[in-house]
């Protein structure tokens, strides 16, 4: 169709808030506060983009993650089928609901409300976003009542642009560990680069992932980025690698030495992942204590914007 007199703009409410600016259209929302700049999609209720002091810190949208590339003992005890309904539960959420308003605490709060068919259970998810420009993230995963396997993972994950290849973290370290393959990681403050932390099994797998996180955070070589503290100990993981690099329908011979490393960075931010189990590498599941049950469970995190020279520290004290 033409329009005359040039092309059709899509109207657009632009409303001061007081410290925060919010910029809606019929796809978009868009909250700016402090020096950052959050825009949700009203398509599907993610968050789609993150600027802090002008710099576009993602390329991919923040989404629900309940899955992992499979481990060689995965693979053993038929977990890609096990718990295979998993897979693709959070691509194949609906969404049921999209709301936004600015509560009696001065947040501006973003609700949105998902279905997910694949294991008939509700997923909420909330952003509480402060004139500081942080933003409380939370999930929280309600069974509607059938029951359904294990979770391999309960979290969300996040693709940086290229750049953000420093890592500072609080929690253990500094080789990978999971829940039941942790005791030798002791809980410190550690500093290394997220090309390190790619871990060479002869197979591509799950792996370099971090438990008992407090905070962790990512910068580029103008020491600035992004800060991502849990309200209770969290898991992560940031890669060069996509879950979809690492992810094999079987075992096959594919090789470590295969893969192409990106540009971006792949981070998981994780409430757990369940552990990768070893009794044997041909049937024995992971223990019950290192399960992820289905059943309601909750978790959130901070995302706060790290400026250049900050002090982790400060920035992790200060109260949301």
């Amino acid at each position: 169709f033409s329009f005359p007199g040039g092309v059709h703009k899509e109207p657009v409410k632009t409303e001061d808030r007081g410290d925060k600016i919010i910029t809606e259209s019929k796809t978009n929302l868009s909250i700016q506060a402090g020096n950052s700049i959050y825009e949700f999609s009203k398509s599907d209720g993610y968050l789609y983009s993150i600027q802090m002091d002008g710099i576009q810190v993602n390329s991919g949208k923040l989404i629900p993650n309940f899955w992992r590339a499979p481990t060689e003992n995965d693979f053993g005890n038929n977990m890609p089928v096990r718990l295979g309904v998993w897979r693709n539960a959070a691509k194949n959420a609906v969404l049921k609901d999209f709301s936004h308003e600015m509560n009696d605490k001065k947040y501006y709060v973003v609700d949105a409300d998902y279905w997910l068919p694949d294991v008939e259970s509700h997923l909420y998810i909330n952003y509480s976003i402060s004139g500081k420009g942080e933003m409380n993230v939370e999930m929280y995963l309600e069974p509607a009542g059938k029951s359904y396997p294990d979770l391999p993972r309960f979290g969300m994950s996040l693709t940086l642009n290229k750049g953000y290849e420093n890592l500072e973290w609080f929690g253990r370290g500094p080789h990978e560990n999971y829940s039941d393959r942790n005791t030798s990681a002791f809980v410190g403050h550690f500093n290394s680069t997220v090309s390190d932390q790619y871990v060479p099994y002869i197979s591509p797998q799950e792996n370099g992932y971090k438990t008992d996180t407090r905070w962790l955070s990512l910068r580029n070589s103008e020491k600035s980025g992004i800060m991502i503290k849990g309200n209770r100990t969290i898991g992560f993981s940031a890669l060069h690698f996509s879950m979809e690099d690492l992810s094999r329908p079987k075992r096959d011979g594919f090789h470590s030495t295969d893969l192409v490393k990106r540009d971006e960075v792949f981070l998981n931010v994780d409430l757990e992942q369940m552990g990768v189990g070893g009794d044997d590498s041909w049937g024995a599941l992971t223990h019950a204590e290192y399960s992820i049950p289905f059943q309601p469970v909750w978790y959130s995190f901070i995302i706060k914007p790290m400026q250049v020279n900050l002090n982790v520290w400060d920035l992790y004290n200060k109260e949301f």
